[in-house]
């Protein structure tokens, strides 16, 4: 499995992959709705579109089944591709990645640690009483 082709939408962070599958499947758009000003905790899961308002794009219920199965396609992807340090640098601000390879990695990996991290505001761990 590997990312085949990626972009980013210019409405202010939409993102989106297209992954290739080794078995021969068709590959499968899978895109994070990150539209200004949509908080990150709101940020939904799409597929079959590079962005969710066109026709074709099926947006995922935060927390559903088929949003757990897009969750867990993407962790093995970055499980088989992407290695601890490989990730932290694709994570890491300033550095140049000028390889197209790197790119769609940067854009995967994106997707899956935005879904991860999601959690509303009232969830968060307060640090300060």
């Amino acid at each position: 499995m590997r990312v085949k082709n990626a972009g980013v939408c210019g409405d202010g962070g939409t993102h989106f992959i297209e992954l290739e599958f080794d078995d021969g499947r068709p590959t499968q758009l899978i895109g994070l709705d990150a539209r200004i000003p949509t908080p990150p905790h709101q940020r939904r899961i799409f597929l079959d579109a590079e962005h969710p308002t066109n026709p074709n794009a099926r947006i995922l219920p935060i927390g559903s089944p088929d949003e757990a199965s897009v969750i867990e396609l993407l962790t093995q992807w970055a499980d088989q591709n992407l290695s601890f340090l490989r990730r932290e640098a694709l994570m890491t601000p300033g550095i140049s990645h000028q390889l197209e390879a790197d790119f769609g990695d940067q854009m995967g990996l994106s997707i899956l640690l935005g879904a991860l991290d999601r959690s509303p505001p009232a969830e968060k761990k307060r640090v300060l009483p």
